[in-house]
């Protein structure tokens, strides 16, 4: 990879470039710039603003061919986390439906955070499965499975190593149990659409799979405050909707738990969905994989343990064993991110989270320094 001295100097006057741990966006062009007039309006108010029901369109029927739904619904949303809330009210109205007095849900230990804190909102017993960096124990998740669950998540790239559930073996459970799934692909769900694998994922080749969320503002690059719920049919989907008089939009559906949220999320979504389509965010995932192989090459050279999760994760956990001081070096030269305990392997690391607009300073700026810092802490 060439690397251009002038260009990544002015790439290091952009702070947010040097946030390793983040998953949020950093990439900006000019789009936003066009973008900016509808910071200041309400998501609630589309039926006044064409632009907002235009854009809603763009991103729910690039989400339902990509997961092959064409025929379920999509909600759009402030993120993954209130995507998260709503597919759990809805298995959980499901499953209240089906006569369960007490449900529960069953994800692994490698879940994101947001899953716990959501069901214990709604009063959902949560079951935990252990994993690891070779992934779920998919034996001791089925025993968890009983008649009062109402719902299995898999997960597409974990948060800490970015590992992928074998949603198969999941759906092969629920099939079994008659249970419904989920997938959250907060991260995973605009990578690995986009590079070939033998991963099965999609509603058509899942048959138990009820839902799946992903955000917009990570790998889809909008603004923060981007995501969607797409759910397999549009009679679950009229559960969660409510009609409701907004101002100058007067009567609508209402889909999402939030009334208020900023347009500028969903906005730049669809912009960038029409700018780079399935090819162009085809060639993005490709950029930041051969960015991964470059890191894991130099780093495992300067004494690092490196924990690549998937082989499609656009990420890393590297850990070491002055790896305290050594994220405190990085701290003092503005790069930013912190050491964590890694569930998943139960050591102490860095996550190393690769993203559009990065691509450069993380193979020339961030080497270097990490090399200047572990010679330093060697001698």
């Amino acid at each position: 990879m060439k690397s251009d001295t002038k260009n990544c100097s002015n790439l290091l006057k952009r702070p947010e470039l040097k946030n390793l741990g983040t998953f949020t966006s950093v990439y900006r062009n000019g789009i936003h710039k066009n973008l900016i007039d509808f910071c200041n309006i309400n998501y609630a108010d589309r039926e006044r603003y064409q632009k907002l029901t235009e854009s809603e369109n763009i991103v729910s029927t690039f989400l339902f061919n990509i997961f092959a739904n064409s025929n379920g619904g999509c909600i759009l949303t402030s993120g993954s986390t209130e995507a998260i809330f709503l597919a759990l009210y809805l298995a959980k109205t499901k499953g209240t439906a089906k006569g369960i007095i007490h449900p529960n849900i069953v994800l692994g230990k490698n879940a994101h955070m947001s899953w716990t804190r959501t069901a214990e909102i709604l009063d959902l017993k949560i079951k935990i499965v252990n994993s690891t960096k070779k992934g779920l124990d998919y034996v001791k998740l089925e025993e968890l499975v009983d008649r009062n669950t109402c719902l299995v998540v898999g997960t597409m790239m974990t948060t800490e190593l970015g590992s992928i559930d074998n949603f198969q073996f999941l759906n092969n459970i629920c099939k079994k149990k008659d249970v419904q799934l989920h997938i959250d692909a907060a991260i995973g769900g605009f990578i690995v659409p986009f590079h070939k694998s033998s991963i099965k994922y999609t509603f058509k080749e899942l048959s138990n799979l009820q839902s799946l969320n992903v955000s917009g503002h990570k790998y889809g690059l909008s603004t923060p405050g981007a995501g969607a719920l797409l759910i397999r049919n549009q009679i679950d989907k009229a559960k969660l909707s409510k009609r409701i008089s907004y101002l100058s939009s007067g009567e609508q559906h209402l889909d999402r738990f939030l009334l208020t949220m900023n347009s500028l999320g969903i906005i730049s979504w669809a912009a960038y969905i029409q700018k780079f389509q399935r090819e162009g965010y085809a060639n993005n995932v490709s950029d930041y994989l051969k960015v991964k192989m470059i890191l894991c090459k130099n780093l495992k050279q300067m004494g690092f343990d490196i924990y690549c999760g998937s082989k499609l994760s656009p990420y890393i956990f590297l850990s070491h064993r002055h790896i305290t001081d050594i994220s405190k070096n990085l701290q003092d030269r503005g790069w930013i991110q912190s050491t964590y305990e890694s569930s998943e392997i139960n050591k102490q690391g860095i996550r190393i989270v690769i993203k559009k607009g990065q691509e450069e300073i993380l193979t020339t700026q961030l080497l270097k320094d990490i090399s200047e810092i572990t010679n330093s802490l060697q001698n």
